[in-house]
């Protein structure tokens, strides 16, 4: 995920290039390392927060709509169950 905000970090925060990945020459670990330590203001970073906010906006307005099918079959149950 977020290869070219990954690319981009590397090069403007560190001067490394994507290719010492690729080629073997930076480990998987080392990667990681780096991109765990970019700026906040990081393209990677932004790119993240944004994410998880939208997931995050996704899981809370899907739990609204549970509690609100729920609220609504309680009703429509009481309701049924008044004019029986």
């Amino acid at each position: 995920m977020y290869p070219r905000e990954i690319e981009a970090g590397l090069e403007s925060e560190y001067r490394r290039d994507i290719a010492e990945w690729f080629d073997g020459v930076m480990t998987s670990r080392k990667l990681l390392t780096l991109t765990d330590g970019m700026t906040e203001d990081s393209w990677f970073k932004i790119a993240v927060r944004r994410d998880l906010k939208r997931l995050q906006e996704e899981a809370e307005a899907e739990e609204i709509r549970a509690v609100q099918d729920r609220i609504t079959s309680q009703l429509f149950r009481k309701k049924k169950a008044v004019s029986s």
